[in-house]
C-alpha cells in the first residue's frame, strides 16, 4: 500500500511539474505580450501626466519626448467604468498638481454596461494579472486561479493547452504603419458600425451608458480631491471616420456632445476636442487606420496636447 501511495504521489508530483512548465511557457508567450499588460508590473511613482482611454489612447499617446514621468494607463477597448477603477487604484503613484487626459471617443458614453458586452469575459481577464479582486468587475477567484496560475489549462475557443509549445508568429508592429486613403474610407464606414450602430438599444435609439458616464464623474471627482486636474480629450480622427457617421446617424454628434457638454456644465472640467483638427484631416502618414494615430503621429499630437494643455 505504501508503495502505491508512493507511486502516486510521484506520478502527481511529475504531472504538477509538467503543468507548471507548460503553464508558464503558455503565459510568457501568449498572454503577456499581446494584451499590453506588462507596462503594470513597473508604473512609476511621481508620475506627472497620464492618460487613461482604450486604443484611442494606447496608440494616440507617446511621451518619448517628453521630460516628465509619465504613464499611459490605456488598453484596447477599455471603457470609462475601467479607468475609474485604474485611476483610483494607481492614484498613489500620481504627484501633487498632475495632469489626468481622459479620452472620450465616440463610443464612451454609449452601449450596453460592461458586464453585458459580448466581449466582457475575454477582456476581463486581463485585469486579473494586475489588480486586486475589489478592482475587478464580478471577481470570482476561480477565474484569479485560471488566468494567473493555470491559464494553460483554460479550454475554450482560443486558448488550447498544447499553444504554449508552439510560440505565435511573430508581432506585427501595426503602430509603426501607415494607413491610405483608400483603407481609411472602409474603415470608416466598419468604425461606423462598431462603435456606433452596435451601440444602438434593442429598439435601434441611442442606449446611454449610465455606468460609464458615472464612472466619468467619479474620476474627475477623485481627482479633485486630490489636487490633480483631469482633462477631457478626443484624440485625432482621420475625416472619413466621422463623415461614416455623419452620413448614417445624423444626430449622433448632438448626442455626444451633449453629454460633454452636460459633464462640463456640471464640473468646469476643460475639453480638448482634436477629433477633427485641421492638422490631422488629411495627414494619412500620421495614422495607423481610420481612427487611431501611428507611432510618429501619437508622438506629434501628445507633444501639441501637452504644449496646448499645459503651457497654452
Amino acid at each position: 500500500m505504501k508503495r502505491f501511495l508512493k507511486t502516486i504521489l510521484i506520478y502527481a508530483a511529475v504531472l504538477s511539474g509538467l503543468t507548471l512548465i507548460v503553464n508558464q511557457l503558455y503565459y510568457i508567450r501568449h498572454t503577456k505580450p499581446n494584451n499590453n499588460t506588462v507596462k503594470f508590473s513597473s508604473v512609476p511613482y511621481g508620475i506627472e501626466i497620464c492618460n487613461l482611454g482604450s486604443s484611442h489612447g494606447l496608440n494616440g499617446f507617446n511621451y518619448v519626448g517628453t521630460d516628465k514621468v509619465c504613464f499611459n494607463f490605456a488598453l484596447g477597448s477599455q471603457r470609462l467604468c475601467y479607468d475609474s477603477r485604474l485611476l483610483r487604484y494607481y492614484l498613489s503613484h500620481l504627484s501633487e498638481n498632475a495632469v489626468v487626459f481622459i479620452p472620450v471617443s465616440y463610443f464612451s458614453f454609449f452601449g450596453p454596461e460592461e458586464e453585458e458586452r459580448p466581449d466582457f469575459a475575454s477582456k476581463n481577464r486581463r485585469y486579473y494579472d494586475f489588480l486586486p479582486g475589489e478592482y475587478i468587475i464580478g471577481y470570482s477567484i476561480k477565474e484569479k486561479i485560471r488566468e494567473c496560475w493555470l491559464p494553460a489549462l483554460a479550454f475554450t475557443a482560443d486558448e488550447r493547452l498544447f499553444d504554449a509549445l508552439f510560440p505565435h508568429a511573430a508581432h506585427t508592429d501595426n503602430w509603426s504603419r501607415t494607413v491610405s486613403p483608400e483603407d481609411a474610407a472602409k474603415d470608416g464606414e466598419k468604425r461606423y458600425v462598431d462603435h456606433v450602430k452596435n451601440n444602438l438599444g434593442a429598439d435601434e435609439k441611442r442606449l446611454y451608458n449610465g455606468g460609464d458616464i458615472s464612472s466619468l464623474y467619479e474620476m474627475i471627482s477623485l481627482c479633485r480631491e486630490k489636487g490633480i486636474e483631469p482633462i477631457l480629450v478626443t484624440t485625432p480622427y482621420l475625416p472619413e471616420y466621422p463623415d461614416a457617421i455623419r452620413e448614417s446617424d445624423p444626430g449622433f454628434f448632438t448626442d455626444f456632445y451633449a453629454v460633454i457638454d452636460e459633464v462640463q456644465e456640471r464640473t468646469g472640467i476643460r475639453y480638448l476636442d482634436y477629433s477633427m483638427d485641421a492638422r490631422f484631416q488629411s495627414a494619412y502618414s500620421l495614422f495607423m487606420n481610420v481612427d487611431h494615430l501611428n507611432r510618429e503621429g501619437a508622438e506629434f499630437f501628445t507633444d501639441i496636447l501637452i504644449r496646448e494643455a499645459l503651457e497654452g
